[in-house]
Protein backbone atom coordinates (compact mmCIF):
# COMPACT_ATOMS: atom_id res chain seq x y z
CA UNK A 1 0.00 0.00 0.00
CA UNK A 2 1.02 3.37 -0.93
CA UNK A 3 2.00 5.95 1.77
CA UNK A 4 -0.63 8.23 -0.13
CA UNK A 5 -3.40 5.20 0.41
CA UNK A 6 -2.26 5.22 4.20
CA UNK A 7 -2.72 9.00 4.23
CA UNK A 8 -6.38 8.67 2.50
CA UNK A 9 -7.46 5.89 4.90
CA UNK A 10 -6.44 7.50 8.05
CA UNK A 11 -3.57 4.66 9.14
CA UNK A 12 -1.02 6.68 9.70
CA UNK A 13 -2.90 8.25 12.22
CA UNK A 14 -1.61 5.75 14.95
CA UNK A 15 1.84 5.52 14.06
CA UNK A 16 3.12 7.90 16.92
CA UNK A 17 2.13 8.12 20.67
CA UNK A 18 3.01 10.81 23.67
CA UNK A 19 4.14 9.31 26.87
CA UNK A 20 2.67 10.83 29.82
CA UNK A 21 4.53 11.89 33.17
CA UNK A 22 6.29 9.43 34.98
CA UNK A 23 7.24 9.23 38.30
CA UNK A 24 11.03 8.69 39.13
CA UNK A 25 12.43 8.85 42.81
CA UNK A 26 16.00 8.42 44.18
CA UNK A 27 15.92 4.87 45.96
CA UNK A 28 17.47 4.86 49.99
CA UNK A 29 16.55 8.33 51.07
CA UNK A 30 13.75 8.54 53.43
CA UNK A 31 12.75 12.20 52.24
CA UNK A 32 13.80 11.05 48.42
CA UNK A 33 13.14 14.25 45.89
CA UNK A 34 10.73 12.84 42.97
CA UNK A 35 11.63 14.22 39.51
CA UNK A 36 8.89 14.35 37.03
CA UNK A 37 9.62 13.51 33.49
CA UNK A 38 7.04 14.99 31.09
CA UNK A 39 6.55 15.29 27.59
CA UNK A 40 7.76 18.50 26.43
CA UNK A 41 6.24 20.57 23.67
CA UNK A 42 9.07 21.52 21.77
CA UNK A 43 8.57 25.63 20.50
CA UNK A 44 9.13 26.26 16.99
CA UNK A 45 9.53 29.21 15.14
CA UNK A 46 7.74 28.25 12.23
CA UNK A 47 4.13 28.10 11.48
CA UNK A 48 2.62 24.41 11.59
CA UNK A 49 1.48 24.91 7.74
CA UNK A 50 5.34 25.56 7.03
CA UNK A 51 6.36 22.66 9.32
CA UNK A 52 3.90 20.40 8.20
CA UNK A 53 4.97 21.32 3.97
CA UNK A 54 8.55 20.62 4.90
CA UNK A 55 7.90 17.09 6.21
CA UNK A 56 5.76 16.16 3.57
CA UNK A 57 8.60 17.21 1.08
CA UNK A 58 11.36 15.23 3.00
CA UNK A 59 8.61 12.08 2.81
CA UNK A 60 7.71 12.69 -0.88
CA UNK A 61 11.67 13.48 -1.58
CA UNK A 62 12.24 10.11 0.10
CA UNK A 63 9.68 7.90 -1.75
CA UNK A 64 10.08 9.93 -4.97
CA UNK A 65 6.15 11.36 -5.58
CA UNK A 66 5.45 13.17 -8.47
CA UNK A 67 4.04 16.62 -8.59
CA UNK A 68 0.59 15.76 -8.32
CA UNK A 69 1.43 12.89 -5.80
CA UNK A 70 3.42 15.85 -3.78
CA UNK A 71 0.70 18.09 -3.80
CA UNK A 72 -2.65 16.10 -3.33
CA UNK A 73 -0.35 14.36 -0.27
CA UNK A 74 -0.04 18.18 1.01
CA UNK A 75 -3.66 18.79 1.16
CA UNK A 76 -4.66 15.85 2.47
CA UNK A 77 -2.54 16.58 5.53
CA UNK A 78 -3.34 20.28 5.64
CA UNK A 79 -6.78 18.81 6.23
CA UNK A 80 -5.82 17.54 9.63
CA UNK A 81 -2.98 19.15 10.78
CA UNK A 82 -2.53 18.26 13.99
CA UNK A 83 -2.86 14.87 13.34
CA UNK A 84 -0.39 14.87 10.00
CA UNK A 85 2.25 16.29 11.69
CA UNK A 86 1.82 13.80 14.72
CA UNK A 87 2.11 11.03 11.32
CA UNK A 88 4.81 12.94 9.54
CA UNK A 89 6.92 13.44 12.28
CA UNK A 90 7.47 10.03 12.99
CA UNK A 91 7.98 9.17 9.45
CA UNK A 92 10.81 11.88 9.15
CA UNK A 93 12.30 10.63 12.16
CA UNK A 94 12.75 7.31 10.26
CA UNK A 95 14.10 8.57 6.89
CA UNK A 96 18.05 8.21 7.30
CA UNK A 97 19.94 11.37 6.19
CA UNK A 98 22.74 10.67 3.41
CA UNK A 99 26.17 11.10 4.66
CA UNK A 100 28.20 14.14 2.67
Amino acid sequence: MSLLALIRKGGLAKAATATTATLATQGGKKAGTVAIVATVAVASSTSPEAELTALVDRVADHHGFTTEQRREALEIALADAVAALECFRVLTAGICTPRP
